[in-house]
């Protein structure tokens, strides 16, 4: 870990760079996204599954940006309700793997590529993991508390709060954009936020997807309708 060279002019903590560190992701998780929640791969997919994971330390670039801010510094939005200080992080597995995807569909071999996809997927959460970690060390030492981490574009934090990331981020230290459209490049990253509070989060108990306003999602990991917020 290593500090930016420049902190910036927005009075966020020192700026920190991870990158390089291992990444180990859920076999279990990665089926959930090919759609084998309730019944099981058959053993050419798992074959499948285990050959392209082999191939992952060569596809992936781990890397994440972040700090911790004063309130002040982020917007009024609900989302930020509460806290005292905010953590925001961008973090990504780099470009290779989405380029080995994009090849193996022109070559018609669209089971390799939706596998791989997925387990790209999972390795970029597992990033994300990671990053999400280091965060809550530095909070604790700050003695306050980690809300659950949440990104643009779930729930009712619109995907246009990228713009506020990126704004206080300098995305560009680890090679990831923000497009027009509000998506980052490369595809497989991803941006978050960690409120700092003065008291436990007793959400933290509940799945993520309970307070989520999407019942239909192919990443959802409950059962339950989602909470209704209004």
């Amino acid at each position: 870990m290593r500090p930016l060279e420049s902190p910036g002019v927005h009075q966020a903590m020192e700026m920190k760079i991870v990158k390089d560190f291992p990444i180990r992701v859920d076999e279990k998780e990665v089926l959930r996204l090919l759609g084998y929640r309730k019944k099981e791969a058959d053993r050419s997919t798992l074959q499948l599954l285990k050959e392209k994971e082999k191939e992952l330390p060569e596809l992936i670039s781990p890397k994440a940006v972040y700090a911790i801010f004063d309130k002040s510094n982020v917007n009024r939005h609900p989302v930020f309700k509460g806290a005292e200080k905010v953590a925001l992080c961008i973090c990504t597995i780099g470009p290779s793997l989405e380029r080995k995807v994009t090849a193996l569909m022109n070559e018609g071999n669209l089971l390799k590529g939706v596998i791989l996809d997925a387990l790209g997927s999972e390795a970029t959460e597992e990033v994300a993991n990671y990053a999400n970690t280091e965060i809550c060390r530095e909070i604790d030492q700050l003695h306050l508390f980690p809300s659950r981490r949440f990104s643009p574009g779930y729930g009712k934090w619109g995907i246009e709060e990228q713009r506020l990331i990126f704004s206080l981020l300098p995305g560009k230290t680890i090679d990831v954009q923000l497009n027009p459209s509000c998506m980052m490049v490369p595809r497989k990253s991803i941006s978050f936020a960690v409120n700092l509070l003065s008291h436990p989060d007793p959400r933290l108990k509940k799945s993520p997807c309970h307070f989520c306003q999407l019942p239909i999602c192919p990443y959802r990991k409950d059962e339950q309708p989602p909470l209704n917020k209004e």
